[in-house]
Protein backbone atom coordinates (compact mmCIF):
# COMPACT_ATOMS: atom_id res chain seq x y z
CA UNK A 1 0.00 0.00 0.00
CA UNK A 2 1.03 3.61 -0.54
CA UNK A 3 1.06 6.55 1.82
CA UNK A 4 -2.27 7.07 3.64
CA UNK A 5 -4.08 10.07 2.15
CA UNK A 6 -7.23 12.05 2.66
CA UNK A 7 -9.22 14.19 0.24
CA UNK A 8 -11.04 17.47 0.52
CA UNK A 9 -13.30 19.51 -1.71
CA UNK A 10 -12.10 23.10 -1.40
CA UNK A 11 -14.38 26.02 -2.32
CA UNK A 12 -13.17 29.60 -2.75
CA UNK A 13 -15.37 32.68 -2.94
CA UNK A 14 -14.28 35.93 -4.56
CA UNK A 15 -14.19 38.91 -2.17
CA UNK A 16 -15.17 41.31 -4.95
CA UNK A 17 -17.97 39.10 -6.33
CA UNK A 18 -19.52 36.78 -3.71
CA UNK A 19 -21.39 34.89 -6.45
CA UNK A 20 -18.08 33.89 -8.08
CA UNK A 21 -17.17 30.48 -6.65
CA UNK A 22 -14.27 28.22 -7.57
CA UNK A 23 -13.76 24.69 -6.34
CA UNK A 24 -11.08 22.03 -6.49
CA UNK A 25 -10.52 18.53 -5.24
CA UNK A 26 -7.32 18.01 -3.28
CA UNK A 27 -5.56 14.91 -1.99
CA UNK A 28 -2.89 15.06 0.68
CA UNK A 29 -0.97 12.82 3.06
CA UNK A 30 -2.75 12.43 6.40
CA UNK A 31 -0.16 14.57 8.24
CA UNK A 32 -1.08 17.65 6.16
CA UNK A 33 -3.59 19.90 7.93
CA UNK A 34 -6.63 21.44 6.27
CA UNK A 35 -5.12 24.90 6.89
CA UNK A 36 -1.92 23.92 5.06
CA UNK A 37 -3.89 22.41 2.18
CA UNK A 38 -6.01 25.58 1.85
CA UNK A 39 -2.90 27.79 1.93
CA UNK A 40 -1.28 25.83 -0.89
CA UNK A 41 -4.49 25.91 -2.95
CA UNK A 42 -4.74 29.71 -2.51
CA UNK A 43 -1.12 30.14 -3.57
CA UNK A 44 -1.78 28.26 -6.78
CA UNK A 45 -4.42 30.74 -7.91
CA UNK A 46 -1.93 33.61 -7.54
CA UNK A 47 0.87 31.75 -9.33
CA UNK A 48 -1.13 30.67 -12.41
CA UNK A 49 -1.22 34.15 -14.05
CA UNK A 50 2.58 34.34 -13.67
CA UNK A 51 3.01 31.01 -15.46
CA UNK A 52 0.60 32.07 -18.20
CA UNK A 53 2.48 35.32 -18.78
CA UNK A 54 5.85 33.55 -18.82
CA UNK A 55 4.58 31.03 -21.38
CA UNK A 56 3.40 33.87 -23.57
CA UNK A 57 6.71 35.70 -23.37
CA UNK A 58 8.68 32.58 -24.27
CA UNK A 59 6.14 31.50 -26.94
CA UNK A 60 5.43 28.23 -25.14
CA UNK A 61 1.71 29.00 -25.25
CA UNK A 62 1.44 27.85 -28.88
Amino acid sequence: MGTPRWGALLARRSLSDPDDLASSLALAPTEVSLQELATVAATRSTAEPCFKEAKGETRLDQ
